[in-house]
């Protein structure tokens, strides 16, 4: 009995906790959004820490259920990053819509994207299961402006523990790109995250990581229900 209340317990922290603010604010991956919009109520917060940058700021809530609007700045850059937004819809358990915009604020350019992504799970060895989500989208004002992107989840090891990847063919910014990615490239970021209780986890990621140009970032994420509950 008591490993069933511990087994249904760790269970529900890493169904509430597995996404996090990506660099733009979007619940997901590590740039990637997932499906996934969380549950009325709750907000969601990221501070991550990159050499380059070297700080972000994320966030993102949820006003009702399946729909989901998000916010990222990288701070202490030159010229001044811009402000990334985003929002997103789950019309099904397995797909959404989204869009996301980036606000130059040193007359770097604007962008706005729109993207379809969808997700898979399957049964996997080992703990839990695995999934992955799908994202194909659309950029103006980029002549690179066709995305593709795949992101992925799998519990490893212990429950609280989840490997986190995804690749894609553009990058969280354009005007101001990051040092450590060629938006012209795919761009494969890998990692673990941490599940530590229901409202907080850890993030240790590999950025980059096909480019001699890659990096590592550290990351806190935080989840407050400021009201409602769980879906």
């Amino acid at each position: 009995m008591k490993r069933i209340v511990v087994g249904v317990f760790f269970g529900m922290l890493v169904t509430l906790g597995f996404g996090a603010p990506t660099y733009s604010g979007a619940d997901g991956y590590i740039i990637v959004p997932s499906v996934d919009a969380a549950y009325s109520g709750r907000l969601g917060l990221s501070v991550k820490y990159t050499p380059q940058l070297p700080l972000t700021v994320a966030a993102n809530f949820s006003p009702l259920s399946q729909l989901e609007l998000g916010a990222g700045i990288d701070i202490s850059t030159q010229p001044t990053s811009p402000l990334l937004l985003n929002g997103k819809f789950q019309f099904t358990k397995q797909g959404a819509i989204g869009a996301m915009g980036e606000i130059g604020l040193d007359n770097t350019g604007n962008f706005f994207s729109l993207y379809f992504a969808w997700q898979e799970g399957f049964k996997a060895s080992g703990i839990g299961s695995s999934g992955a989500t799908f994202l194909v989208g659309y950029t103006f004002n980029n002549a690179w402006n066709i995305n593709f992107a795949i992101g992925f989840q799998r519990n490893f090891l212990i429950p609280q523990l989840y490997i986190v990847a995804d690749f894609s063919n553009f990058p969280y910014k354009y005007g101001v790109g990051a040092s450590y990615a060629n938006d012209h490239r795919g761009i494969l970021n890998a990692g673990l995250r941490f599940i530590l209780t229901d409202f907080f986890s850890l993030d240790f990621v590999g950025l980059d990581l096909m480019d001699a140009n890659r990096s590592l970032m550290v990351g806190g994420n935080l989840y407050l229900g400021l009201w409602g509950g769980r879906r």
